[in-house]
């Protein structure tokens, strides 16, 4: 009974989709409108258009503008004592004392070099886990080698 407007959802929502492909295509693609800060750009109107819908109660978001629990919020967040981030800080400094920095050394090269030349990178991974090479160390080849991600703000 429903099948109409849902074929009628689908093909409208087929039809918006197209015109932002469009809309790119006349940019010269998709790449060029995310260097000109198209997507972004839609993405930010999309996202104020929706919480000025959501202020004015055009649009009802359970539990945040209407049917809101009676529960109080909660009002102390998680914190991490200060005990607990040095213990943190001494077990790392233990598992790099313990572990063979040769083995570390090899596996993150071997991470760089595989990233570099486009290939599966999990094995890799799976070898700089398992020397023990740790978060930050592996994150430092891919910062290396991509960047750090920073916002584009078209403004």
């Amino acid at each position: 009974a429903g099948s109409y407007y849902v074929e009628h959802l689908t093909d409208e929502l087929e039809s918006q989709a197209f015109k932002y492909i469009e809309s790119m295509d006349e940019m010269g693609g998709a790449i060029e409108a995310l260097r000109e800060g198209f997507q972004i750009q839609e993405i930010h109107n999309s996202a104020y258009q929706h919480q000025k819908e959501v202020e004015s109660l055009e649009r009802v978001v359970v539990g945040v503008n209407q049917y809101q629990s009676p529960t109080p919020p909660i009002e102390q967040l998680q914190t991490i004592s200060p005990n607990e981030t040095q213990n943190q800080l001494a077990r790392l400094a233990k598992v790099k004392s313990e572990r063979n920095a040769k083995e570390v050394q090899e596996s993150l090269e071997n991470l760089r070099t595989v990233t570099e030349g486009g290939s599966n990178t999990m094995p890799a991974l799976i070898k700089c886990v398992e020397s023990y090479a740790t978060v930050g160390e592996i994150s430092d080849v891919f910062r290396d080698i991509f960047g750090e991600q920073t916002e584009f703000t078209p403004f």
